[in-house]
């Protein structure tokens, strides 16, 4: 089950509705899973935000929810906003559900009926035209997505030196 930071209550069936025939006018429709999603809550920033996608390298990219994107006008974080600030560099049918650390999205595919698979929208990589050069393919649903975000443990500090090795120009951390 994943964590938040912060407490942003579920939304109505009447905002719902709304978000629903808003993002319909803008070629989006509100997938079920992400529908389902809000209902539970209207967003938020995620304790567990760490996840993983295929680049085409062996190892793979690696990213950081900064926030998963609600519905309601109050919010800064609001996917109808995100749509409209995109313009036509978000392609039709594909719905951006988060932010990552640096700029990117996470989005569900909903082209063709679909409710899936979720993708990574590398703003660093669009074209010109805008193509699906940018996205990456993270997981084939939203459940699937949400029970693959694991806490990002940041590396450990290393205390300052101290003491005599102070002193001298030296620490504990080696010669």
């Amino acid at each position: 089950m994943i964590r938040y930071r912060d407490e942003w209550p579920p939304v109505s069936e009447a905002e719902l509705k709304q978000a629903e025939r808003d993002l319909e006018e803008r070629g989006h429709p509100l997938l079920p899973s992400y529908r389902a999603y809000l209902r539970e809550r209207d967003g938020g920033q995620p304790l567990e935000d760490e996840f993983h996608f295929a680049d085409g390298t062996d190892e793979g990219g690696a990213s950081l929810v900064n926030v998963f994107l609600g519905v309601r006008s109050s919010n800064t974080s609001n996917v109808i906003n995100t749509l409209d600030l995109l313009g036509d560099r978000m392609r039709a049918g594909i719905l951006p559900i988060a932010y990552d650390t640096g700029g990117n999205l996470v989005c569900i595919d909903g082209r063709d009926g679909r409710d899936g698979p979720i993708l990574f929208w590398d703003h660093e990589e669009e074209t010109e035209p805008p193509s699906e050069e940018n996205l990456r393919w993270v997981a084939p649903d939203l459940t699937t997505f949400l029970d693959m975000l694991v806490p990002n443990d940041p590396p450990p500090l290393i205390p300052p030196a101290s003491g005599w090795r102070r002193l001298f120009g030296r620490d504990d951390r080696g010669p």
